[in-house]
């Protein structure tokens, strides 16, 4: 689903007014500044329309503001050389402090979720676990409440939109998106298949989730760029994105059960003597670890369909 569409849901959802990004659609002749500027103008866009949701601590507005943080930094890492490093390398790292406060709520958001959807009557034997979740995710809201009424927060999104007014491109951006972006789109899938094709079923955890970083890097350059294509080529870059989306989901699953089982060893090496809570987390333990394993085989199957060289003719051609 285009990220329009599931923005259109999560605000009707929530009785909040749609946020609107209208841009510009850009010609493959145009130069690679029109492409920036768009993309960084519709990040702006969701930072300021999903502020107010955060603020009142709603899941999916949260959530939806950490994404734009990730995919604005990653675009930054996109057009590196075409940008001025000294307006891009700082932003980069505030945007990084901005995903990383709002990655802690959405984390123990994560958390909650799946042992509410997991603890069935073992609920009452796993209220440590309960407990330890709404107090750290209490003191996390708490910290980016302040983080979003700080200065810092506020300076970020005015050094993001000035780059309309004060632009710090190089002479490169000048060139047209027709010759630049193939380049762009290839440089993502290399980075994306030296790690990838590396993967067996002993590798572990962290070398997955870098896979998962990867590919969503790779998805957010398809569909960054989808818009400056030839138009014979727009649907195969949507494509591409959806195919990234796939892979990036099933590894985000992969890893949200290793970092639930990693939570649940913490707090039930902290209540050794609790026999009942002990018994109940040695359960979910289970659970989670065959939630690994079947995603591990699922993206070994969902990989070997994306990479094909079928699929990368877009950007080689």
């Amino acid at each position: 689903m285009p990220q329009q569409a599931v923005d259109d849901q999560i605000f009707a959802k929530n009785g909040r007014g749609t946020p609107t990004f209208v841009m510009p659609r850009l010609a493959p002749g145009e130069p690679l500044t029109s492409l920036i500027e768009t993309s960084l103008m519709r990040g702006i866009g969701r930072m300021r329309a999903y502020d107010s949701a955060v603020r009142e601590g709603d899941v999916e507005g949260m959530h939806r503001m950490r994404a734009t943080t990730r995919r604005l930094r990653s675009e930054l890492r996109l057009f590196e050389d075409h940008i001025d490093p000294e307006w891009a390398t700082p932003l980069e790292a505030d945007l990084k402090w901005l995903a990383s406060k709002l990655g802690v709520v959405r984390e123990f958001d994560i958390l909650r979720a799946r042992f509410q959807s997991a603890a069935g009557s073992l609920e009452e034997s796993l209220a440590p676990i309960f407990r330890s979740v709404g107090e750290r995710r209490a003191r996390a809201a708490l910290e980016l409440q302040c983080v979003l009424d700080g200065e810092r927060y506020e300076d970020l999104l005015h050094r993001l939109e000035a780059i309309i007014t004060y632009p710090a491109f190089e002479d490169t951006a000048e060139e047209p998106c027709r010759r630049v972006v193939p380049q762009l789109v290839a440089s993502t899938w290399k980075r994306l298949k030296k790690k990838a094709r590396r993967l067996d079923d002993s590798s572990p955890d962290p070398a997955f989730h870098e896979v998962r970083k990867r590919a969503k890097r790779a998805r957010y350059t398809a569909e960054a760029v989808a818009d400056a294509l030839p138009s014979s080529r727009q649907d195969d870059a949507h494509q591409f994105a959806k195919q990234a989306t796939e892979i990036q989901d099933i590894l985000g699953e992969h890893q949200d059960a290793a970092d639930t089982m990693r939570f649940i060893e913490e707090i039930a090496s902290e209540n050794q003597e609790n026999g009942a809570f002990n018994l109940a987390a040695g359960r979910l333990l289970e659970r989670e670890n065959q939630v690994l394993i079947e995603q591990r085989a699922r993206f070994f199957q969902v990989w070997n369909q994306f990479d094909r060289a079928k699929n990368r003719r877009w950007f080689q051609a």
